[in-house]
């Protein structure tokens, strides 16, 4: 594999480079008739791990290595195999199954089809270290693409390539606060009438900015692995929200009782304390939905994801805050 072709290489599917002398074994066998078979087509040149298929060579199983000699010799593979398998799709790239090899911390992993069945196994000794190394640097990207660019765009760009690299997501921050003191100026009265409520504003923003760049960037490396669907996309919203729900309740009901013994106003403690729970909700929900959306219409997440989270979360954030106050104060 040229190094000079290595970026390329990242994003073909595995399935050229998977190695087809792998043992698999029928779970119907006994242990004994397993070991002769091991000992017979095993090549002490290759990563093995024995696995196990039913009557359709579909894969069911994985032996451990000591659980298979220490076994009673008639005792059928499907006694002993693990069920639990770690596997990758044929279609998965080189980029994705280096990602999972450094995850799981294993040597092979069977690649198999939509039927289930062992197309080969990818072996960790067919990448070389150029391409690992690309894989990392690619990890590291997903990091950046959270703020709006590639850190590997700008290890070579000129001084004026990193500017029109870099301002992009800075105009758009720039637009989300002007939106922010516009939202702001609505509540004019308001914020006059208690002046208070903007001690606790910049605390209130950092903590939904932190929610959803949390549950940006869970998403965009779960979409790294998995092909997103409707009930995945319903699921994941139920789980997140859920969560945030319980971070929002916990650092609100925190925050809620420092404002209540400083100021001895419960209806200022009872606004900070739904602001912050109403926007950890949605900013969870943002973080896992826009980068989904842009990903499903095969937009450019390292663009749009980072910065159209964060000025939604922000915008959202400041009506909750003034309107609640407005309401309950």
């Amino acid at each position: 594999m040229s190094a000079n072709n290595i970026p390329g290489r990242l994003h073909e599917p595995i399935r050229t480079y998977l190695r087809k002398n792998f043992i698999s074994l029928n779970q119907d066998i006994a242990a004994e008739e397993a070991i002769r078979i091991i000992r017979k087509e095993s090549d002490s040149n290759t990563i093995n791990y024995f696995y196990v298929t039913d009557e359709h060579l579909k894969l069911v199983g994985v032996l451990n290595t000591r659980i298979l000699l220490t076994a009673d010799a008639s005792a059928k593979l499907n006694s002993l195999m693990i069920k639990n398998v770690e596997t990758i799709s044929d279609n998965t790239t080189i980029l994705e199954t280096c990602r999972r090899f450094y995850q799981l911390k294993l040597l092979a992993l069977p690649a198999i089809n939509e039927q289930g069945i062992i197309e080969g196994i990818a072996d960790i000794n067919i990448f070389s270290k150029e391409l690992l190394d690309a894989a990392e640097q690619a990890t590291v990207d997903d990091i950046f693409e959270s703020i709006g660019f590639r850190i590997s765009q700008l290890q070579h760009a000129s001084l004026p390539g990193v500017l029109r690299l870099r301002l992009p997501w800075l105009f758009a921050t720039i637009t989300s606060g002007t939106v922010c003191a516009l939202l702001a100026s609505m509540f004019e009265t308001t914020i006059m009438a208690f002046a208070f409520i903007s001690f606790f504003l910049a605390m209130i923003l950092a903590l939904g900015e932190s929610v959803s760049i949390q549950s940006m960037t869970v998403t965009i490396q779960n979409l790294n692995f998995i092909r997103p669907t409707r009930d995945w996309l319903f699921g994941a919203l139920k789980k997140e929200t859920l969560t945030a729900l319980m971070l929002g309740l916990a650092c609100g009901g925190l925050v809620g009782i420092f404002v209540f013994l400083w100021l001895w106003i419960l209806k200022a403690a009872l606004v900070i304390a739904l602001t912050i729970t109403l926007s950890f909700v949605t900013a969870a929900a943002l973080g896992l939905t826009i980068p989904t959306l842009l990903h499903a219409y095969k937009l450019d997440l390292k663009i749009a994801a980072g910065p159209l989270t964060l000025a939604l979360a922000d915008m959202l954030t400041i009506l909750f805050y003034f309107s609640l106050a407005r309401i309950l104060l």
